[in-house]
């Protein structure tokens, strides 16, 4: 009879041994596809960022001896109506998700603009910016369709470098 309650031992060791890697591979692929998810969002925010830049022309510095007009024949800059034209710097740098959390046993991330202490200034400028001229809104729209396809190739991807999910 011990024998019987040994090999029912073992076997329950090793189902749950088997149990643990599927459940791990499982949450190997689903940050790997919520990353990918996270990607799209902070390309499509910074595609947005990336306007046309306000000044046509760059004017003489100790790097540069003469003027240069990057648009040859147009106006010395553009008019100052429409969005703001080129972000850079710092709320550009600001743009990046966070690290994903297994909560409740859901794996939960999320995008959006902030960064390290030096770029707090982004906390100051970044609803304002975003009501005058929406930038973060409009990406998370474009994105949203584009999501299910991204994660799925992301999951199938992340599961096939595992070796499948056994």
């Amino acid at each position: 009879m011990s024998d019987f309650i040994k090999a029912t031992m073992h076997g329950v060791k090793q189902f749950n041994a088997t149990t643990l890697e599927v459940e791990k591979n499982v949450d190997f692929a689903t940050v790997k596809a919520l990353r990918a998810n996270q990607n799209l969002v902070k390309r499509e925010v910074r595609k947005n960022l990336r306007g046309a830049p306000r000044w046509t022309e760059r004017g003489s510095s100790r790097v540069y001896s003469s003027t240069f007009r990057t648009q040859p024949g147009a106006n010395t800059n553009n008019p100052r109506t429409g969005g703001p034209g080129k972000f850079s710097g710092t709320l550009l740098k600001g743009v990046g998700g966070a690290k994903p959390k297994k909560l409740a046993g859901t794996w939960i991330g999320g995008v959006g603009v902030g960064g390290k202490k030096k770029l707090a200034t982004n906390n100051f400028k970044k609803r304002d910016l975003e009501t005058r001229f929406p930038y973060f809104k409009p990406a998370v729209e474009k994105a949203t369709p584009k999501m299910p396809a991204v994660y799925q190739k992301a999951w199938g991807k992340a599961v096939e470098k595992r070796g499948g999910l056994l």
